[in-house]
C-alpha cells in the first residue's frame, strides 16, 4: 500500500478538491447537530472548504494519502490570546477528519509527524474530536493526549418572552466590569482547564475571568447583567457567528458564558438571565442558539433542560504537553 504524508496546501491540491469534499461529505459525527439546525451536508462542506484557506494561512495542514486518494486531513491552529493568558504557546487541532477505512497505526504516525513539526514551537495542545469519532480519539490518545473532559453541545429555540422577567437585566455597563469578572472567578469550576493536573485551580479561574472580560469588551458579544439592589448579581455572554451567518445567508448565535454570584443562586437569575437572552436573538431573527458546556456542569444542563435544550453531539476533551508521558501529578508538581 502506498502511503504518503504531506504537508496540505489548499491552493496546490485543487485537483484534491473532490477527494477532500468526499472526505468532509463522509464525515458521520455531527450529522445530527446538522440536521437539528437545518444545515445540509453539502452546504457545510462548502462552508469548511472554504474555511480552509484561511486556516491554512493561520495554521499548518497535513494529509493521508492512500494510493493516491486523499483519507485524512488534520489542521493545527495557533491560539494567541489563550497563550498570552497563561503563558504558554497554545495550539488547537481545529480538523481532524478521517476516513473509516484507515488503519489506527496510520493515524497515529500523522498525527505523531504532525505534533513533531511544530513541538518546538508548543507548550501545549487540545483538542476536541467528537465523542463518537473512536478512530480519532485512539490515535490521539496514541501520542500521548489525556482525556480531561466531557463536552455536550446542544440547541435551545430562541422565543419571545410570554411574561415580564421577575429580575432586574440590562446591557452591561462599564462600571460593572469588575463586578461580573468576580464572579466569574466564583464560577470557573466547570471549563476544561480545571481539569488538567498541569493547570493550577489558580490558572482555570484566572482564564475564565480573561475569557469573560474579553467577551465584555467585545463590540461583538452582548452581556445582559442581572442585579439586585442595584449590584450586579449575574451575567450572561452571547453572540452571532458571522462567518457562518454570512455564509447561509440566516442568523447563527451561541450563548457562551453565564455566571450567577454564590449568593443569589437557587433564585431564578440564571433562567431570567437564558429568557432574556434568547428573546433578544429572537428579535434578531435567530432560530437557535447553540450551547456548549462540560458533561460535569450539572447546574447549567438542568437550566438548560428548562429552556428545552436538545443535546445534539458531544466531544471529548483532549490535551498534550510536549515531552510529558506520566500525566499523573499533582497540581503541586507542576
Amino acid at each position: 500500500m502506498n502511503q504518503i504524508l504531506h504537508s496540505f496546501a489548499v491552493s496546490r491540491y485543487e485537483h484534491m478538491k473532490d477527494d477532500l469534499c468526499q472526505l468532509f461529505e463522509d464525515y458521520p459525527h455531527k450529522d445530527f447537530q446538522l440536521h437539528t439546525q437545518r444545515i445540509e451536508k453539502s452546504q457545510m462542506v462548502a462552508y469548511l472548504y472554504q474555511q480552509l484557506e484561511t486556516l491554512q494561512a493561520r495554521g499548518r495542514l497535513f494529509s493521508l494519502s492512500l494510493q493516491g486518494r486523499l483519507k485524512g486531513l488534520l489542521c493545527l491552529v495557533p491560539k494567541p490570546w489563550l497563550s498570552r493568558q497563561l503563558g504558554l504557546n497554545i495550539w488547537y487541532v481545529q480538523h481532524l477528519v478521517l476516513a473509516p477505512e484507515i488503519e489506527p497505526w496510520l493515524v497515529s504516525r500523522l498525527l505523531r509527524e504532525a505534533v513533531a513539526s511544530i513541538k518546538d514551537e508548543v507548550d501545549f495542545v487540545f483538542a476536541r474530536p467528537a465523542s463518537s469519532d473512536i478512530l480519532s480519539v485512539q490515535g490521539l490518545e496514541s501520542i500521548g493526549f489525556r482525556n480531561v473532559g466531557c463536552e455536550l453541545v446542544g440547541n435551545v429555540r430562541c422565543q419571545p418572552l410570554t411574561k415580564p422577567l421577575t429580575h432586574e437585566l440590562q446591557s452591561i455597563q462599564k462600571t460593572q466590569l469588575d463586578d461580573i469578572c468576580s464572579i466569574a472567578r466564583m464560577c470557573h469550576e466547570h471549563n476544561h482547564y480545571i481539569y488538567d493536573p498541569r493547570l493550577s485551580s489558580e490558572d482555570a479561574a484566572a482564564l475564565f475571568e480573561a475569557l469573560v472580560r474579553y467577551q465584555a469588551t467585545s463590540e461583538h458579544v452582548e452581556v445582559l447583567v442581572a442585579t439586585q439592589e442595584q449590584e450586579a448579581v449575574g451575567f450572561l455572554s452571547f453572540r452571532q457567528n458571522k462567518s457562518l451567518s454570512q455564509f447561509f445567508g440566516r442568523p447563527f448565535a451561541c450563548l457562551d458564558f453565564i455566571g450567577v454570584h454564590p449568593r443569589a443562586q437557587g433564585q431564578g437569575v440564571g433562567h431570567a438571565l437564558n429568557l432574556a437572552a434568547l428573546h433578544q436573538l429572537h428579535e434578531q431573527g435567530v432560530k437557535y442558539a447553540s450551547v456548549r458546556t462540560m458533561s460535569s456542569n450539572y447546574l447549567a444542563l438542568a437550566a438548560l433542560h428548562k429552556l428545552g435544550y436538545r443535546i445534539t453531539s458531544s466531544n471529548f476533551v483532549l490535551h498534550w504537553w510536549p515531552g510529558i508521558s506520566d500525566v499523573h501529578h499533582t497540581r503541586h508538581d507542576v
